[in-house]
């Protein structure tokens, strides 16, 4: 049973330290639609925790005629993020 409460404490600590990788996700995919030029739309926007403060993405983006995958690379402190297209 303390162990089964501890763990849940755990759990708790950890979430309420920073984003978790889907809201994290949302924020950076909503960030990237507002940048991308008129006519441009985010297909798709994948984004995995690879280490550390470091993430790693694919965006499938359509410009109209063709869609293109682009490498989005984000660094999150627990508090503010930075991102940029590779």
């Amino acid at each position: 049973m303390k162990k089964i409460i501890l763990a849940v404490m755990m759990a708790i600590m950890l979430a309420g330290c920073g984003l978790m990788t889907g809201v994290l996700e949302d924020q950076v995919c909503a960030d990237l639609k507002e940048q991308l030029p008129a006519g441009c739309t985010v297909k798709d926007f994948t984004l995995i925790h690879s280490g550390g403060s470091s993430y790693r993405g694919i965006a499938v983006v359509d410009n109209g005629w063709t869609e293109e995958k682009m490498a989005v690379s984000v660094t999150y402190d627990g508090v503010n993020y930075m991102w940029e297209v590779e």
